[in-house]
């Protein structure tokens, strides 16, 4: 919540292309779900360090948040895209996932966990491996709909899931 590498609540699009250079920026209407877009910069697209900041103003000082973050990209714990399932219980201890087939499906819950400190800062969302689908229908159809399972629940662990995205706020979202 406080940075993402060198960009900080206080980057703006001029600071952007003085870290990055212009030619590895893009600029434009991000989506962001419902059809709905929002103002936003890619950086560095294509490669493992790439992200997209979005943008509180139009005017671009002000970053809201870093989403699309690459597989570079890790808390300093370790947590970032691709990471194991195991791997993700082993550095948050207890937490909660918000089943699947819904809006937030797969959205982890960082209260109670070890890293609590980044709740309502750092959102984490969980994939089920395809072929574990296909092959435990039964798991999954135990952890699908619009509420919280346990980090425990043997369900979860027989999908190999993976964290698919990871989103930073670098400032609060305006009321």
């Amino acid at each position: 919540g406080t940075r993402l590498g060198p960009v900080t609540a206080n980057t703006s699009r001029q600071q952007l292309a003085q870290l990055y250079g212009e030619a590895n920026l893009k600029d434009g209407q991000i989506p962001v779900g419902e059809g709905f877009t929002e103002l936003g910069t890619i950086v560095a697209q294509g490669t493992d360090h790439q992200f997209t900041l979005l943008w509180l103003n139009q005017q671009r000082t002000k970053p809201l948040l870093a989403q699309d973050l690459g597989p570079a990209w890790k808390t300093p714990e370790g947590v970032g895209v691709d990471l194991p399932y195991t791997d993700l219980q082993a550095i948050l201890g207890k937490f909660e996932v918000y089943g699947f087939e819904w809006d937030y499906g797969g959205t982890v819950s960082l209260q109670g966990s070890h890293l609590e400190k980044y709740a309502r800062q750092l959102f984490l969302r969980l994939v089920a491996d395809p072929a574990a689908i296909v092959s435990q229908p039964q798991a999954y159809r135990a952890v699908m709909g619009d509420r919280l399972f346990a980090s425990t629940d043997p369900n979860l662990a027989r999908l190999n899931l993976k964290v698919k995205t990871m989103i930073v706020y670098l400032n609060s979202p305006p009321q």
